[in-house]
């Protein structure tokens, strides 16, 4: 009977957690950036920068942005070590710190939305990951994408101007082959008497 008991209380754990990472998956599958929509973390703001402690960052997010975050309380013994995070002249937006804190540690993790604020879930990673120095994530792919679009903007416009020094070049010389004669006259050579012949008086 005891051994049932165990049993059933185990699958019900499992249960709850599968349930747990089926509901983050399902979040960042279906929009990863989720947090950057929300106006009331485009606050900024600079966290300790040598291995803050979760705690730390939360509290410091709670201050500036007036919102009730806290963690989930399977996530209790969730220290990991963020290492040194740059510091940044204007300040990181409150949802950049809290992609980070989600990504670090955590199997799926996320910001669940609550009635005050949000609450950090997901579950531990079995591996420790080793912290680097590294800054929270920037303002979405798009600067890569725009670094892309500058590149061939400039190779376009070294095309074009490549393309108008041809054409510039055709028509100097174009102009250059007008002016010049278009036929040479030709001088009619003086008559040779024929042999035998005489020469008129």
């Amino acid at each position: 009977m005891r051994f049932k008991v165990e049993t059933a209380l185990a699958l019900a754990v499992l249960l709850l957690v599968n349930a747990g990472l089926a509901r983050g998956q399902k979040v960042l599958e279906e929009n990863p950036y989720y947090l950057r929509a929300d106006k009331r973390l485009q606050v900024t703001l600079n966290v300790e920068a040598e291995h803050p402690k979760l705690a730390q960052i939360v509290a410091s997010l709670r201050d500036v942005t007036g919102l009730d975050l806290t963690v989930d309380a399977s996530l209790q013994d969730h220290e990991p070590d963020y290492g040194v995070i740059l510091p940044s002249k204007k300040g990181y937006h409150a949802w950049q710190l809290m992609e980070m804190v989600a990504k670090r540690g955590l199997e799926y993790g996320y910001w669940e939305k609550t009635d005050q604020g949000y609450r950090l879930k997901g579950e531990l990673k079995g591996d420790s990951v080793t912290a680097v120095a590294q800054s929270p994530p920037d303002e979405e792919r798009p600067r890569l994408s725009l670094k892309w679009l500058l590149g061939i903007g400039g190779a376009l416009l070294v095309l074009l101007l490549v393309l108008m020094a041809l054409r510039q070049r055709g028509a100097w010389i174009a102009r250059r082959a007008s002016a010049r004669p278009n036929s040479v006259p030709i001088v009619p050579a003086p008559e040779t008497p024929r042999a035998g012949s005489e020469a008129l008086p």
